[in-house]
């Protein structure tokens, strides 16, 4: 099975589809024939001087970005095309500029993987910089690696560099930094900034089942830069360019829209596809506030006030609960689970949820152990996983069609990943309710935490499912919620 998802850009921002939109067909022989940041307004793919297929390939690129398309998805469809209109394989093709006659590469395999990484990342990245720069509450940036098996080592350098969002560096240095780049940054309040100072982050170069096994410093100067000589050989423009950014890429693709419009949050739009029939209708009614889970929640931990408070309010957003005994919140330095949600079994009687400080996601994690935790001694017809004991109809309809998805396929078909774990029925329920609660709110941080996982690179991201995928689960956990009677709906 193929399963492949090239930076796939999962669930991405209205900012992010407008900045692709905004763009005006370019038809271009060279690359460099459009340099730097005239790519922010101009849409190109070098040789293409077919405007109607230049069109086709922004348009589905546009797709891809607003439904969650996957790259296996898109380049079967656009190599039809492509091949149909015979952009395809080795032609010769007579260059404007200088008269000659070359062997072109036109449309390939390994150019389909660099039009779609370069455009879906770019976009990507330009919805992060207009969300974060217009927001008062995050004046830093904080510059992390993807998740690549090799890195350039400037990137390595910058890795863990956190700056003022008005700092000189992210002019040049903001990623995508060059092709096949899978950096990525994060806007930080000024607490989290605090926090990472005194704790560190995750070192994501050491990793074991998904999870970071030692933390790193943060950086608060950026290294000394060394430069290099780079000719345009299009224009005959000679410029000093910096190492380890590719030439053409050391520009930031938002800033040049950062003062046009006031942009609200990045996220709150960023499952757009998700239309009001799929998501339903989630504000509160006056009767369900009665009983919000976080009544659950005793003692927190100071270091985890913030994720709680994130993960406790958009649950809030989604249902209320019933009865639910109250548990506490601790800390962990476990290095091989993110969390656990721990209880008694001989009393079949709650203890608490843990949180390991070497976790990446807290905030997700909190609401995969809160599913848990539901799951245990509340959802159903009686305590004691309701997902295990198979009691409960709504619940059991849930699972069986997770068991259906690639991603649970992928799953039985994996080497690295224990297959008994990650497909028990309450692991399920717990990774599903995680991703429930994050697209039915559209919470920024939830998202962007889950975004992270779908796009690892390992069978980790198997761990949760694509957007198209989750679809019809929405609508099972609502079912679920509404059986309980739970779910919160508009006043009539």
């Amino acid at each position: 099975m193929d399963n492949t998802k090239t930076s796939d850009p999962g669930v991405i921002s209205k900012e992010a589809l407008a900045y692709l939109k905004n763009k005006n067909l370019k038809p271009t022989f060279s690359y460099e024939d459009v340099w730097k940041e005239q790519h922010n307004k101009a849409f190109t793919v070098a040789k293409c001087m077919d405007l109607d297929l230049l069109a086709d390939i922004k348009e589905s690129l546009e797709e891809v970005i607003e439904k969650g398309i996957t790259y296996k998805e898109w380049s079967k469809d656009i190599t039809e095309k492509m091949v149909n209109k015979g952009w395809w394989g080795k032609k010769e093709m007579l260059d404007p500029k200088t008269g000659e006659i070359i062997e072109a590469q036109l449309g390939s395999s390994k150019r389909l993987k660099t039009i779609f990484q370069v455009n879906t990342r770019q976009a990507y990245q330009n919805g992060v910089w207009e969300r974060g720069f217009n927001s008062v509450t995050h004046p830093y940036i904080l510059y992390r690696i993807g998740p690549s098996l090799r890195h350039r080592k400037e990137h390595l350098a910058w890795d863990g560099l956190l700056l003022p969002k008005e700092h000189e560096f992210w002019k040049t240095h903001y990623p995508s930094n060059g092709y096949n780049c899978k950096c990525r940054t994060r806007f930080v309040s000024k607490s989290r900034k605090e926090k990472y100072e005194k704790e560190g982050i995750p070192d994501l170069t050491s990793t074991e089942n998904g999870y970071p096994t030692k933390t790193i410093k943060i950086k608060t100067n950026p290294p000394r830069e060394q430069y290099v000589t780079y000719k345009n050989k299009r224009t005959g423009e000679t410029y000093r360019g910096i190492k380890g950014i590719d030439p053409g890429f050391e520009y930031n693709q938002g800033s040049s829209n950062q003062n046009q419009n006031k942009i609200k949050d990045l996220y709150i739009e960023k499952s757009k596809n998700f239309d009001s029939k799929i998501l339903g209708d989630t504000e509160p009614t006056k009767e369900s506030l009665k009983t919000p889970v976080d009544n659950g929640i005793g003692k927190i931990p100071k270091r985890y006030k913030e994720a709680a408070k994130t993960a406790l309010n958009a649950i809030k957003k989604v249902h209320g609960d019933g009865n639910l005994p109250q548990i506490d919140i601790k800390s962990s330095s476990s290095r091989n689970a993110a969390g656990a949600y721990s209880y008694y079994p001989a009393l079949d009687k709650a203890d608490c949820i843990k949180l390991s400080s070497w976790g990446q996601h807290p905030e997700l994690t909190l609401v995969h152990e809160i599913g848990h935790f539901l799951d245990h001694q509340a959802i159903g017809n009686s305590k004691g996983h309701s997902s295990a004991n198979r009691d409960f109809e709504p619940l059991n309809k849930m699972i069986d069609k997770l068991k259906e998805t690639e991603a649970v396929q992928s799953i039985k078909a994996s080497r690295t990943l224990s297959n008994s774990y990650y497909l028990d029925p309450s692991e399920l329920t717990a990774r599903s309710y995680a991703q429930y609660i994050a697209t039915k709110t559209k919470d920024p941080i939830l998202l962007e935490q889950l975004h992270d996982v779908q796009t690892k690179n390992s069978d980790y991201k198997y761990s949760q499912w694509t957007e198209e995928e989750f679809k019809p689960i929405i609508k099972l956990w609502d079912n679920i919620l509404e059986e309980m009677k739970w779910l919160k709906k508009k006043e009539s």
